[in-house]
């Protein structure tokens, strides 16, 4: 028969085994979060250093890690002020790309506009590694025109990214129940030993 105390050691146990795998994934996290941080910080960096053609070929790739479908870039010129074509959901989409050190006045809103409505597009999207003037995000809601800025961009980047990395941290992360259940094991098997060792 288990006694009492057997019970409240193995609980113990338990109680100090999960505390040690806490600490150490308030350890692990802390640690990703930060090299996460300092490596969004270094790719805004390179992005912003891009010339616009390899930006155009970045933010392809880039939607096309979050889910877009048909993605192309098109010629640098005669595109009407499309960069890249993508469909998602059912709809097509005209991006336009833009790498700027400034914020985005109203021009790229109105060529994205007219490029859109002459490919008959359902979305025109500005994609930008800046942000837009007080007038351009006025005139996007007047045109109907969606403006992805550097808080949006750097959204993109972190859903590519975990998207490409969620498989390997499965492999990786520990049977958490697994363990805990081991351990609960071991200390029954403990308990049981000892009772018998002592009715002997």
């Amino acid at each position: 028969m288990i006694h009492i105390i057997d019970l409240i050691i193995l609980a113990l146990l338990f109680k100090f085994f999960w505390g040690i795998w806490k600490r150490k994934e308030y350890k692990k996290n802390t640690a990703q979060l930060k090299k996460s941080e300092k490596d969004m910080e270094s790719e805004l960096i390179k992005i912003d250093n891009m010339d616009e053609r390899d930006f155009e070929h970045y933010c392809a790739d880039l939607l096309q890690k979050n889910g877009f479908t048909n993605v192309s870039v098109t010629d640098s010129s005669g595109n009407n002020g499309v960069n890249i074509f993508a469909t998602k959901h059912n709809l097509n989409y005209a991006f336009q790309c833009v790498r700027q050190q400034s914020k985005l006045c109203n021009r790229a809103v109105q060529q994205i506009y007219e490029g859109s409505e002459y490919y008959k597009c359902d979305k025109a999207v500005v994609l930008t590694n800046n942000f837009f003037t007080h007038s351009a995000i006025d005139r996007a809601i007047q045109l109907d025109v969606v403006i992805w800025g550097r808080d949006l961009l750097t959204r993109l980047i972190e859903a590519s990214q975990n998207s490409t990395t969620k498989t390997s941290q499965k492999s990786s992360t520990p049977n958490i129940a697994g363990t805990i259940l081991f351990l609960c094991i071991c200390g029954f098997i403990a308990i049981g030993v000892r009772m018998f060792v002592s009715t002997v």
